[in-house]
Formats: C-alpha cells, structure tokens, sequence
C-alpha cells in the first residue's frame, strides 16, 4: 500500500524505493463505518470507552479541531479514576 503523495509535481527525478522487495505486509488497522447513525460528543466517548475496555489502541476520525477538542474534554471526565491498561499515560489525559 503506498501512503506517499504524488511525487511528479515537486521532485525533478523519480525518488528511491527504501523497502525490500516482496514483503507481505499484515493490516494493522481495521476500519469500521457506521452508516446513516447520528453521532454526537457523548455517543463517541461511550463508544471509545466501549473499545477501550477491550483493546489498548484505537482510532477515532472527527471532522475538525473543534471536534477533537470537545471529544478530547469529554473522554479527560469520563475517563478520571478508571482503571484502564493504560493508566500509566493518565497525565497525558
């Protein structure tokens, strides 16, 4: 999967390829889309808390800073005090 943009814009030669060659990748993200849901603040907190209570990393897409500011406040609240895996990075909360 190339995760590089466009280069032919910017660079006057092609660039170098750094990977080996034939390598087998594994996915390491699994992308769920919920379709025609409302979502508010507080349904994607309960839904990241719901996740967190079984896997240490998850990921969550919002459409602006603001957005993540709200979530970010929010799940600061609800998380204080619990006991998650992760409590050792609590201060970054």
């Amino acid at each position: 999967m190339n995760t590089m943009p466009p280069t032919k814009y910017g660079l006057l030669t092609n660039p170098i390829r750094l990977e080996p060659e034939n390598i087998n990748w594994l996915s390491r993200y699994q992308v769920i889309l919920e379709k025609n849901m409302l979502w508010d603040e507080e349904k994607l907190c309960s839904e990241i808390i719901k996740e967190l209570s079984h896997s240490n990393y998850i990921a969550v897409v919002v459409n602006t800073i603001k957005d993540c500011v709200i979530v970010y406040s929010l799940l600061k609240v609800k998380l204080k005090g619990r006991n998650f895996p992760f409590d050792r990075y609590r201060k970054l909360l």
